[in-house]
């Protein structure tokens, strides 16, 4: 590895109104690379455009594009809103050595030494940032330059010279994976590579440096894939360093990079694939990912804004086990770009709880207690509770993180200062076993409701009265009360023990209890979510006619009526059942043609019947001439059609999975033949063709 930032990162805490602001900003504009972020309409960023040029001016809502670069330099105005997501994120470009300025406001003089959380005075609106000042504050050595600069005589020429230290670290972890890596490429297929590692410890660059090596003197292809294309930036930037410095005048070798649903669209050749961020990636998709490839590098991050904590090892890693059971796994630990207890490190991880998932379930395994069903209990609990009980807070965290990949620090923020925001957990004796966030949506004005409608307005939040209204045309769903299953999260050891849906039942107890209409949530469809939420007596009132772009999958949106005694809400249901019923059958042949089978299959067993379809006796002597073998199958299709879906639902218990598939594949979502042969691994169009005419025929036998 070329360089190593072994120091720590300095903090400085400023009030907004402090004399010395300005003097701090001009001596941090000396050093070379340095960003401000705050937001655009604020004063400090007008000034900075304008007095300092050299400083890099951003939106929190443009941190993603600088995420990978290393900054010497970081003011970030926190006096306003304080975007906990960008804050998480962009400290991890501040290498060692470099300073964090974050701005306070005004408010913050009265309580930055001697007042907790559960203090904060009404007028503060982020608890987060309270907790991130006290986290702070609490470093040893901590000053906090609240009411006058520091008096550091150092000058910047020399904090620049520091940070331009280079230190070769020779058989460090960063060059024992970089020896790992190339094992992977050029040694035995099958046997994939699992990089784990915080943020700030070089997995990235050690990826980076060992393909530029493989392809200089090996001359393999690779390509890249991540959630987002900003994630690869540090590889990119590792890569062509390396790469470049050995090129010496021969050919160029560019690596590609697709977006993970682009890698399933079509065949790429190459000899090793490099999964980035893999944790953020569905496992669905990932499994459909890997099955095409035999040489792969997974790296991803265990803690911190974009990681997905022990939901990796809980998903990911038992599928490797089952496809390479030979991988291999490795883990950085050393910080790469700061120093080792890094205060800014440490500050942030405690007050964002970004490492509650490793330590807290750690904790709690090693001391579970076995599942008493008599002290299992459910509750709802109040943000006040939260805000005095840090261990609660911590384990709810824990099981959010682990079971999300979505899970962000705006996520803590909103369960600790959103008031729309309900916290319900499930406890075996004082141990949380599951938890569930329900964001409370709807009651919208007559007025608000029109708008929606006619596509004139859209609301922050209130996702599914919106959806209702906007795709179904039911003005006065949104003026129904709704509460909406944001998360759900059962501990790995506690699952398939039935008490997710017990959490559920308690809810919709309590829903019934505060006079809310209906219950409902969103997730990316998939058997046994759909399982879940149908054996709950829930129903589907939508799925997306496009995939979503971080899962890979379909959104999909389940509703229940809680309040039988409101007429509004019973029509409400009865149209939404109604119009979704009536449009699925299309549908299928259009939007839902990538849908898998399976999923369908489901819908229509738990909650479509189309037993109502009446077929004339004419259509009747077309089945059987099809069956027959007097007509082909692209000659009798839409009679098959409907003669399918007539039939389909009362004989569904008598038909094996595999049928059942083929029949919805195939007459229902009329996919060519081409993808049931691939689909169903038959050996050709012939053998495909038999065994639907034998899928049909199975359907009349049993009629």
């Amino acid at each position: 590895m070329k360089h190593s930032y072994q120091k720590p990162r300095k903090i400085t805490l400023l009030l907004n109104n402090n004399i010395d602001l300005i003097s701090h900003i001009e001596q941090l504009s000396m050093l070379k690379s340095v960003l401000y972020i705050g937001s655009s309409n604020d004063e400090l960023f007008s000034l900075y455009q304008k007095d300092f040029k050299q400083i890099s001016c951003i939106s929190y809502n443009q941190v993603n594009q600088y995420l990978g670069q290393e900054i010497q330099g970081l003011i970030f105005n926190a006096s306003g809103n304080f975007d906990v997501n960008s804050f998480a994120a962009i400290s991890g470009c501040l290498i060692g050595g470099g300073e964090l300025l974050l701005i306070l406001p005004e408010s913050f003089s009265s309580i930055i030494n001697n007042t907790s959380l559960q203090e904060i005075p009404s007028q503060i609106l982020s608890p987060l940032l309270v907790r991130l000042v006290n986290k702070i504050l609490q470093q040893p050595h901590m000053q906090s330059n609240m009411q006058s600069n520091n008096n550091d005589k150092k000058t910047l020429a020399d904090k620049n010279e520091e940070l331009e230290i280079n230190i070769d670290p020779q058989l460090t972890e960063q060059q024992q994976t970089i020896d790992k890596i190339k094992r992977c490429v050029l040694g035995h297929a099958k046997r994939p590579l699992v990089i784990t590692a915080d943020r700030g410890r070089g997995k990235s660059a050690a990826i980076g440096i060992a393909v530029a090596d493989l392809i200089y003197e090996n001359n393999k292809h690779f390509i890249i894939t991540s959630p987002r294309k900003q994630n690869t930036h540090i590889f990119f930037q590792h890569f062509e360093q390396q790469y470049y410095k050995q090129l010496q005048g021969k050919k160029k070798n560019i690596i590609p990079y697709f977006p993970p649903d682009q890698l399933l669209d079509n065949e790429h050749k190459t000899d090793c694939l490099i999964i980035d961020e893999a944790s953020a990636i569905p496992i669905q998709l990932l499994e459909k990912i890997i099955s095409k490839y035999n040489r792969i590098i997974f790296s991803t991050t265990i803690n911190g804004y974009e990681g997905n904590g022990n939901g990796f090892n809980l998903r990911l890693l038992p599928l490797l086990q089952k496809i390479f059971p030979q991988y291999k796994q490795t883990t950085l630990k050393t910080p790469l770009r700061w120093v080792i207890n890094d205060p800014l490190e440490h500050a942030i991880n405690s007050a964002f709880l970004l490492n509650s998932n490793e330590k807290t379930l750690l904790s709690i395994t090693s001391t579970t207690k076995p599942l008493n069903s008599k002290k299992l209990h459910y509750k709802m609990l109040s943000q006040q509770m939260l805000l005095n009980n840090e261990d609660l807070l911590s384990q709810i965290f824990a099981l959010l993180i682990e079971a999300h990949y979505q899970t962000r620090p705006s996520d803590l923020e909103r369960i600790l200062a959103d008031d729309s925001i309900k916290v319900f957990v499930a406890m075996n004796n004082d141990e949380v076993i599951a938890a569930s966030l329900i964001a409370t949506e709807g009651k919208l004005s007559p007025n608000h409701c029109e708008k929606i409608v006619n596509s004139e307005l859209r609301l922050s939040g209130h996702l599914l009265p919106q959806s209702l209204m906007a795709h179904q045309g039911h003005v006065q769903a949104g003026e129904l009360l709704f509460w909406r299953v944001m998360r759900i999260a059962v501990r790995a050891s506690f699952q398939r023990k039935n008490i997710g849906s017990q959490l559920i039942q308690f809810i919709n107890q309590t829903a019934v209890k505060n006079h809310v209409d209906i219950v409902g949530t969103s997730f990316s469809i998939s058997a046994d979510i759909l399982e879940f939420w149908y054996q709950l007596k829930f129903n589907c009132s939508r799925i997306a006619l496009r995939k979503d772009s971080s899962t890979g999958s379909y959104p999909t949106e389940f509703f229940k009526l809680i309040n039988q005694n409101n007429s509004t809400a019973k029509k409400c249901v009865k149209d939404f059942l109604h119009n979704f019923q009536q449009s699925f059958a299309y549908l299928l042949t259009a939007h839902y043609k990538k849908l898998p089978a399976s999923n369908l299959t489901q819908i229509l067993d738990y909650q479509l019947d189309y037993s109502t379809i009446n077929l004339s006796t004419f259509q009747m002597i077309e089945v059987n001439h099809y069956l027959k073998k007097h007509r082909s199958l692209e000659m009798v299709e839409w009679t098959l059609n409907q003669y399918v879906l007539r039939r389909f639902k009362s004989n569904s218990e008598e038909l094996n999975n595999d049928i059942r598939e083929l029949l919805i594949a195939k007459t229902l979502q009329n996919k060519s033949w081409q993808s049931i042969v691939d689909e169903f691994n038959f050996n050709g169009k012939k053998e495909a063709k038999e065994a639907v005419r034998l899928a049909v025929q199975q359907l009349k036998v049993i009629n």
